[in-house]
């Protein structure tokens, strides 16, 4: 049976090791969803209160001026679940709330070649590998390690470059994209078809 207790956000200790270094858009959508939303989703600690999940929100809620956490201690076997009373599925709040949980994580997630190889490794040595890295994965007809269908292994090549190919159905969400993408750090160019 799990155990509850009060605690602090600022007694929670950042992941040095942290994969995800975060994008500055993500970081700011985090913080707007927190201010105007309100929290929804935990966060995940280790024994000795060390983030394994959930750097970038704990970060975030402490700037955000929220210091107190209720923590739940398991060991894995139940399911945790954060109920917002305030909030239902029939209202705007509980919906924007859905769509900025699933945009901010996508759009804040940035890799550390580095912290990544970490965990990767002790994936792989779990036997996991193909469970944080699924190289059989499918998206538009080609399997995501190459065209051949074959899987491609990434364990040792992360510093690989990739490209991305978008298309646009006008003209300002290609402007946006550009921009949002080349302040995160990548380099973009806009091509005619």
């Amino acid at each position: 049976m799990a155990k509850v207790k009060k605690g602090k956000v600022a007694d929670l200790i950042q992941d040095d090791k942290n994969a995800n270094q975060g994008t500055i858009v993500g970081d700011r959508m985090i913080g707007e969803s927190i201010k105007t939303l309100g929290l929804g989703r935990s966060v995940l600690v280790d024994k000795d209160n060390r983030l394994i999940a959930g750097n970038k929100t704990q970060k975030k809620t402490l700037e955000e001026g929220i210091q107190n956490a209720i923590i739940v201690e398991t060991d894995g076997k139940e399911l945790i679940v954060v109920k917002r009373t305030d909030l239902s599925l029939d209202d705007e709040k509980a919906r924007a709330l859905a769509l900025a949980d699933n945009r901010t994580a996508e759009t804040n997630l940035n890799w550390d070649n580095q912290n990544v190889q970490i965990h990767f490794d002790a994936a792989v040595n779990m036997g996991l590998g193909d469970l944080v890295f699924d190289t059989d994965v499918t998206i538009g007809g080609d399997a995501a390690g190459g065209g051949s269908g074959a899987p491609k292994d990434l364990s040792n090549s992360l510093d690989e470059v990739f490209k991305i190919e978008i298309e646009f159905a006008d003209e300002m969400a290609l402007k946006e994209a550009f921009e949002q993408l080349t302040e995160l750090g990548y380099q973009c160019k806009i091509l005619t078809l």
